[in-house]
């Protein structure tokens, strides 16, 4: 809530001891078992020091389908969306030669205080 910055390293053991004062013993293992299981996740698929080289990298993806349909594959076609490395796509604005009018002229409207 912004009254005590905490480390972001500790905020799962916070989370934990929250769960632990207010929803009791039961509530914490849960947590305490996710943590363990999101470590092991995260030193077999990333390795232990985020080279993204752990034993199971090459298994942790997402099938081709699956890829295509989240659009982490953008086609290749000029103006189009390029990417720009780390799931990031951008598509170039339009140039004033291809930009197309709807045809629609809406007026001056009113001002305020205009009857």
């Amino acid at each position: 809530m912004g009254l005590v910055q905490v480390p972001i390293k500790y905020q799962p053991y916070i989370i934990i001891g929250l769960d632990l004062l207010t929803a009791g013993k039961g509530e914490a293992m849960i947590d305490v078992v996710g943590c363990v299981v999101g470590h092991i996740w995260w030193w077999t698929v990333w390795g232990g020091d985020s080279s993204g080289h752990g034993i199971l990298s090459a298994r942790a993806k997402a099938p081709e389908w699956l890829r295509r349909l989240m659009g982490e594959h953008w086609p290749r076609v000029a103006g189009g969306p390029r990417s720009v490395g780390g799931g990031v796509y951008v598509t170039p604005p339009r140039s004033a030669a291809t930009a197309q009018s709807t045809g629609y002229r809406w007026g001056s409207g009113r001002r305020l205080g205009e009857s």
